[in-house]
């Protein structure tokens, strides 16, 4: 099994200043989760902490069911990743989260934050 070199309670929020395109990593997480189809008001987002926090694979989730619904999804092409590709079986999650709204305002921090070309 891999080894965790992020904190157990790491969010995206923790590590935007080591991903290598926060925005459009953002930008793309929150894509996705419009597109999974997941309940908009109790949906997760967790990153996997087994690497460094460049481009972290992801998991969209509704904790707390019966049976959890989630998807995962390759932090490098933001490409859904089905459950039965070994590398996402031992990946290991954080345990920290954050909502369908916290990962929309992030986005809209870091846009605010990158200067415009006139």
């Amino acid at each position: 099994m891999p080894t965790r070199t992020l904190g157990f309670d790491t969010t995206i929020r923790d590590i935007v200043d080591t991903l290598q395109s926060p925005i459009e990593y953002v930008r793309r997480v929150l894509a996705n989760f419009y597109e999974c189809g997941i309940d908009r008001e109790h949906g997760r987002v967790r990153i996997g902490v087994c690497g460094e926090g460049i481009r972290p694979n992801y998991k969209i989730e509704v904790p707390g069911l019966t049976l959890d619904r989630y998807f995962t999804f390759s932090g490098l092409s933001h490409k859904q990743v089905r459950q039965h590709v070994p590398a996402m079986l031992y990946e290991t999650w954080s345990d920290g989260s954050m909502s369908l709204h916290e990962v929309g305002e992030l986005l809209g921090r870091l846009r605010k934050q990158t200067p415009t070309k006139t």
